[in-house]
């Protein structure tokens, strides 16, 4: 689906929300909070499907089994829906703000764990029982108020919402910062997704009435983010599986690249960081050029191992001091063709075949 195609349909959708608030608040909220919960279902199913074979996915999946349960009670908790009779505005604004810190925190940390079994465990128990801890504080009164009639929302409440942007701000850093091929296939998305949930919450500081547009529009930046969820990590990681197998391969790659051209190095000192310095100059002139990322990257590639042919020929040959006798001559001119072969070997994608030849 292409961007703009992509972006109308956000539109539309915001559109269509905010004219079924304007005919009956309680459905427009219903609607977005169901619509939500289904999303976050869907994404709990396929992580425990799927078996952990993703991590980022897996903790995804055990954090939003938590979140749904908060955004139920929140949903039918929320003022004029009559499921709490003796409850206000003030309790479905507690499980909200409980939700949103609890998903947010769980955003981050899912970035941030090592990937480990046993941290997996931890990580779903301890937000089952924040939770659960959670849900008991605001049915027994015991949690701060969140909003007051009347008045609107209470300083407690506009805190929490900015340490909850201040979290998905750190998120965002973590993010870019991580190379794992777990979170690589699905970072743009992840990335909108928490711009869009900050948006929401920035929003949700302002507004003084349950029912009032600054409330509406908060749950469209929630609506549209869910979609992103859905679009960009649980329909990739249905449709697309092979791009976590792909960035495995692709780091595996990068990692025999940089091992070969610091043996190459090992085996003629007198020219240490040479092949580094090609790259970064081929890279410069390719972005002069204007060349795409994938052509910049196999050309880098490339030009980390123009040196590889030393590796075919012996060593006091490479640091003799005098000049070459014709014997030494014809044998290095002879083996600088063994770097293609080995080059051949190495599973650069089809845009960057025509550097291949440069490299040897």
């Amino acid at each position: 689906m292409s961007k703009t195609i992509t972006v109308s349909a956000w539109i539309l959708i915001a559109l269509a929300s905010w004219a079924v608030s304007r005919l009956n608040y309680l459905l427009f909220h219903s609607f977005i909070e169901i619509t939500a919960i289904l999303i976050a279902g869907v994404l709990v199913s396929m992580a425990f499907i799927s078996r952990g074979k993703n991590v980022l996915v897996l903790r995804m999946g055990c954090l939003y089994s938590v979140v749904i349960f908060l955004d139920v009670l929140h949903t039918i908790s929320y003022a004029g829906m009559g499921v709490f009779p003796s409850w206000g505005a003030n309790q479905p604004t507690q499980f909200w703000i409980l939700g949103r810190l609890i998903e947010a925190s769980g955003l981050a940390l899912a970035l941030i764990l090592p990937k480990k079994r046993n941290l997996n465990i931890g990580y779903f128990a301890g937000f089952m029982i924040a939770g659960a801890i959670g849900t008991t504080a605001i049915s027994l009164g015991y949690f701060p108020e969140c909003f007051v009639m009347g008045t609107g929302l209470t300083s407690f409440k506009i805190s929490m919402e900015y340490v909850v942007i201040g979290i998905i701000l750190l998120s965002i850093y973590f993010l870019f910062r991580s190379d794992s091929p777990d979170v690589l296939p699905y970072r743009k998305y992840y990335f909108l997704a928490l711009i869009l949930t900050a948006g929401g919450e920035i929003v949700f500081t302002t507004y003084t009435d349950v029912y009032g547009f600054s409330n509406m529009l908060g749950h469209i930046f929630r609506l549209i983010s869910y979609f992103v969820i859905l679009q960009g990590i649980v329909y990739r990681s249905i449709s697309e599986p092979i791009d976590s197998l792909y960035n495995r391969i692709s780091k595996t790659q990068e990692e025999l690249i940089a091992i070969m051209s610091e043996t190459t190095e090992i085996k003629d000192p007198y020219t240490a960081g040479h092949q580094k310095r090609v790259a970064i100059l081929s890279d410069e002139i390719a972005r002069r050029m204007r060349l795409s990322r994938e052509d910049r990257n196999v050309l880098s590639f490339a030009s980390r191992l123009h040196d590889i042919g030393k590796l075919f020929i012996p060593t006091d040959i490479l640091t003799k001091a005098m000049p070459l006798n014709e014997q030494e001559r014809d044998f290095v001119e002879l083996h600088p063709g063994k770097s293609y072969d080995l080059l051949k070997g190495i599973p650069f994608r089809r845009a960057g075949a025509r550097y291949n030849t440069a490299a040897s």
